[in-house]
């Protein structure tokens, strides 16, 4: 029996590992979103308004977006941060979908905060390489910048939960019986029809991902995307707070 659930357990991980790897070798930045009536009232308005402060999400996702000289640092980066929020926060909402004291992110999470620090964080490195202009670096820039990493560190952490994440998932493990390996076999038995759920779903996912282009689209794919794999890897120790 132990052999079956070393199998079983490598095929889960195996199957994880290829649906990854196939969704985000196949993307050109545009992606699939799911049905916005899979997602309950509060999750969408909380969307919708998160939404209105960043791109615009109507517009097609230019081609080899990262790779093109004429869009601005700034877009690429703020494109990343929409992508890592969407992702973060549906991880977030998957690994608490059997808990009952759940959190949602803050609005601030990969923010639009963090640009304007990286970008004063960015001139002052700027300058650093360049022995004239260092010369003329005020004390206050040092401090200002200084501030913008520690801001960086401890404020994305507070709005993102980042550590409240790994309290609770810490203080579930170490409670008798929690997370051990021998229980993730009867752990997947119990949730086998939500976790091939989403598997599923991540598989059609990978299959349709060259034919969208739009912003909200890959917003909402990296959101299902977090949320498969928070469910999932929930699951498979049975998480819940």
């Amino acid at each position: 029996m132990l052999q079956i659930q070393k199998l079983v357990l490598i095929g889960s991980v195996l199957t994880l590992t290829a649906v990854n790897a196939k969704i985000f070798h196949n993307v050109n930045f545009g992606v699939i979103g799911k049905n916005d009536t899979q997602e309950d009232a509060h999750r969408q308005k909380q969307k919708d308004e998160w939404i209105k402060k960043r791109q615009e999400i109507d517009t097609d996702v230019p081609r080899d977006f990262f790779l093109n000289k004429e869009i601005a640092w700034s877009t690429k980066f703020r494109f990343a941060a929409n992508v890592s929020s969407h992702a973060w926060n549906g991880f977030v909402d998957g690994w608490y979908s059997k808990s009952k004291n759940k959190f949602d992110c803050d609005d601030d999470c990969f923010g639009t905060w963090i640009e304007e620090d990286f970008n004063e964080i960015q001139d002052l490195a700027q300058k650093s390489f360049h022995i004239t202009s260092i010369l003329d670096v005020t004390f206050e820039e040092f401090q200002d910048v200084f501030g913008d990493i520690f801001e960086l560190l401890f404020k994305q952490d507070e709005v993102c939960g980042f550590r409240r994440v790994l309290k609770d998932t810490v203080a579930f493990c170490s409670q008798k019986g929690h997370c051990d390996i021998d229980k993730t076999l009867t752990n997947l038995e119990k949730h086998a029809f939500e976790i091939i759920t989403k598997l599923s779903g991540l598989m059609d996912l990978g299959s349709k991902i060259k034919d969208v282009k739009k912003y909200d689209e890959i917003f909402d794919s990296a959101d299902e995307i977090g949320e498969s794999f928070g469910v999932i890897l929930a699951s498979l120790i049975n998480f819940s707070v």
